[in-house]
């Protein structure tokens, strides 16, 4: 067992009397993937502290000009003292007279794996720490990061053996990005907060919890090997009476898909539970280079025509393509996407037990910018906001942060024109205003103009194009959950009977009577 590292600097630089940083302690029992965070710091200047966990502590390095992922820069980084394992929680604000003073958030934080030769060990912490150990004695250390703002493999090369400085670069992957600057997103992962917005609390200090950011802190959680979950379904009970807290996300016109990830083998499965693995090998290669050691994704196939926009007719054109010669023919002509909108299990760990909202801060750490793979994209939005949010989609997912009960999918089309009203936050014969059969252009052009919300976070704005000008458009609700819910506990949900609605489940309509 190697020893622990000592925090013998970090301590004498500082009077716990007086900061609030965390003093150091046993860093305890310790399992899963070792984690990461990045620090955002206003001291003399402005910088940013790259922390990595190894043996009971954090490793730091200063970064002056901050981390960059363009692989064509270098950035200087500094090795500092030790920082202990609680330090991954610590944001606020140190006070004058204290060793670096200023403000100091949590920039981005995740879990990570040494990856020198290509490969990772995101379930086997020993291995980690033992090429972590081994790369820093080396002078050269690469690691996957699996972040919510740093992905992919990183380097930190030892360029001066005889002093402290490092050099941080990325190298070339699928997260590599010269034309964004990842430190654009200023805000703390944790908090939300800026730093000139932590600053003007004076000095009141944020504690968080450890445990949003790796699978085996999460709540509700437990070991257990790689096994496929029946996907939970869709059934019909009474709506619920508060609409306080709901969120909404896109219904794509796709079919369901559950997708397994073994150390770089994929398989796939339909709904119904039959291998579909080799019917999209595009799918395949790609899920196949995610970061992860082993896990269960559940999401939707989709395919995407000439104008970017989803599609189920070309979808069905390549759903039941037995022939290689032809399955390998749609690939390139009807390109597919896999969105993925819960995980499962991760890296040695069954999640179907921690919240919905923690699940997908997972799957926004861990899955890496992939052309064929992304992240169903969550809208938090007032009830208000529903309107424009549903006039400029085909569908919107509506969900509730509150109960623990189980994901489920609920789709309800509507034949409707601008007049659909969303004013409680939920589509239901109440609030659904149908207008004449036809549509004027001022009408036709106010729901064009519904095409823009702001979501949380500086300059983010999403915009959902309306698909067409076709009025009798299906408007859909899918998958009502709530946010705090587990994968395990049946949510059952109510389709009103308003005229032309229906029960629409995994891109087939069932007319309700």
């Amino acid at each position: 067992m190697p020893a622990r590292r000592s925090l013998a600097d970090y301590r004498s630089k500082r009077n716990f009397e007086v900061t609030a940083e965390p003093p150091p302690r046993g860093p305890g029992q310790r399992s899963g993937p070792l984690r990461f965070m990045v620090h955002k710091h206003s001291a003399t200047r402005l910088h940013y502290d790259l922390r990595l966990e190894l043996d009971g502590a954090l490793v730091c390095w200063a970064i002056p000009k901050g981390p960059s992922a363009n692989p064509t820069e270098r950035r200087l980084a500094v090795h500092v003292e030790d920082h202990p394992l609680d330090y991954a929680g610590f944001e606020g604000v140190i006070p004058k007279g204290q060793y670096g003073s200023g403000p100091s958030l949590i920039w981005d934080s995740g879990t990570f794996s040494p990856d020198e030769g290509g490969a990772t060990y995101f379930d086997d912490r020993d291995a980690a720490e033992r090429e972590l150990r081994r790369g820093l004695q080396a002078g050269k250390v690469s690691v996957t990061l699996r972040g919510r703002k740093l992905k992919g493999s990183w380097a930190l090369v030892h360029t001066k053996p005889a002093t402290n400085e490092w050099l941080l670069l990325k190298h070339r992957d699928a997260a590599a990005n010269a034309e964004q600057d990842v430190l654009d997103d200023g805000a703390s992962v944790a908090s939300g907060l800026t730093i000139d917005e932590l600053r003007a609390e004076a000095g009141a200090t944020h504690i968080q919890p450890v445990g949003i950011d790796s699978p085996a802190t999460l709540a509700g959680v437990r070991p257990a090997p790689l096994a496929f979950v029946e996907p939970m379904l869709a059934a019909s009970s009474p709506l619920p009476t508060r609409y306080e807290g709901w969120s909404f996300e896109p219904k794509l016109d796709g079919i369901r898909a559950m997708a397994s990830i073994d150390h770089g083998r994929v398989t796939m499965r339909s709904r119904g539970g039959h291998d579909i693995t080799s019917s999209y090998p595009a799918l395949i290669i790609s899920l196949a280079a995610e970061p992860v050691a082993s896990c269960l994704l559940d999401g939707e196939i989709v395919a995407i025509d000439q104008h970017g926009r989803p599609s189920f007719e070309l979808l069905q054109r390549r759903m039941n393509l037995q022939e290689p010669e032809q399955i390998s023919a749609a690939d390139r002509e009807i390109p597919v996407v896999y969105f993925a909108f819960d995980l499962l299990h991760l890296d040695g760990f069954d999640l179907t037990g921690a919240s919905l909202a923690d699940r997908r801060e997972m799957i926004a750490r861990v899955l890496l910018p992939l052309p064929r793979v992304s992240q169903v994209i969550t809208i938090d939005a007032a009830p208000e906001q529903a309107f424009e949010i549903a006039v400029a989609a085909t569908s919107i997912l509506i969900q509730k942060p509150t109960e623990k009960q189980r994901p489920e999918r609920l789709l309800v089309c509507g034949k409707v024109t601008s007049g659909l009203h969303f004013g409680s936050g939920f589509v239901n014969r109440r609030d659904c205003i149908p207008t004449s059969r036809t549509c004027s252009s001022a009408q036709s052009r106010r729901v064009e103009s519904c095409c823009s919300i702001r979501r949380p976070g500086p300059t983010k704005t999403m915009r959902l194009k309306f698909r067409s000008r076709k009025v009798w458009k299906h408007y859909m609700v899918d998958r009502l959950q709530n946010r705090e819910q587990s994968y395990a506990s049946l949510r059952r949900s109510t389709v009103h009977d308003a005229s032309g609605f229906g029960l629409n489940w995994g891109g087939h309509r069932l007319p309700m009577h």
